[in-house]
């Protein structure tokens, strides 16, 4: 990396960094942390990364194209964008046609050639995340409205996108809906598709008569409960628990008709 004044950055971000050559990954992280990022982890596989963006999250993920392993960066930013979302970067040696056109398929949100500037990487992280940040919203936006278009006048199923194509869900299916940051996860007969949309907006969609609000976080159908103990609701397999927040006490009482034990 080209050494020169650290620039100071607008955006905080949590970062993830893919780097092989662990002097340059040291580099980096040491110049994104000046720059007022958080490296929420490091590491030197595809492999890693995959298993490290589940875990922690990241918003950007900077990564080496080429890395040492089964998997390139290419494949693994491939798999992360399909299952963490997070914004990923591309650091490479290489700007010719054949690289790019192959980076180019896992809609990477930067390309950073080596050897680069600390401001180059800082100028990358912010325009990733304001682009990242405007894409989820206008997806999101999207696929709520194709949601309302494609079930107009029918509450007895949603339509999700699912890798490209519209996939039609019964709402008698649905187990729950869980709250994940700026998507919603919709549990359907022991799997879960993740979609862009808010809680608010599940809860139009829903029938009202079969779908209770129960959490800040979860909205459950009402038939798939079995048991509720210790202001937490059991779901019909006995396995999942999900908790019932203070706010919603009483409307889950008279709902499910209960008596006054739960409190």
């Amino acid at each position: 990396m080209v050494q020169e004044k650290q620039p100071v950055t607008t955006t905080s971000a949590r970062v993830l960094v893919v780097e092989d050559e662990s002097i340059i990954r040291m580099d980096i992280e040491n110049a994104l942390k000046r720059a007022g990022h958080a490296v929420v982890a490091s590491c030197a596989s595809g492999e890693e990364a995959i298993e490290l963006c589940a875990e922690h999250k990241p918003e950007v993920v900077l990564m080496d194209i080429a890395l040492n392993g089964p998997l390139s960066g290419i494949d693994a930013a491939h798999v992360i964008h399909e299952t963490a979302g997070s914004a990923v970067i591309f650091l490479t040696a290489n700007s010719d046609v054949a690289t790019v056109n192959r980076a180019r398929t896992a809609m990477p949100y930067g390309y950073v050639i080596k050897p680069f500037r600390p401001v180059d990487l800082s100028v990358a992280i912010e325009m990733a995340v304001h682009n990242h940040v405007q894409d989820k919203r206008v997806r999101r936006e999207r696929d709520d409205l194709k949601m309302r278009l494609m079930g107009e006048g029918d509450q007895s199923a949603l339509f999700i996108t699912v890798k490209g194509r519209q996939q039609r869900i019964l709402c008698r299916d649905i187990r729950f809906i869980q709250a994940l940051k700026d998507y919603v996860g919709i549990q359907v007969q022991g799997r879960r598709h993740v979609v862009y949309s808010t809680m608010a907006s599940m809860e139009q969609r829903l029938p009202k008569d079969k779908f209770l609000r129960v959490h800040r976080s979860y909205i459950v159908h009402v038939d798939a409960i079995k048991a509720i103990e210790d202001h937490q609701i059991v779901m019909e397999d006995g396995e999942e628990k999900i908790p019932i927040g203070g706010l919603y006490l009483t409307t889950v009482r008279e709902k499910l008709g209960l008596d006054g034990s739960l409190t």
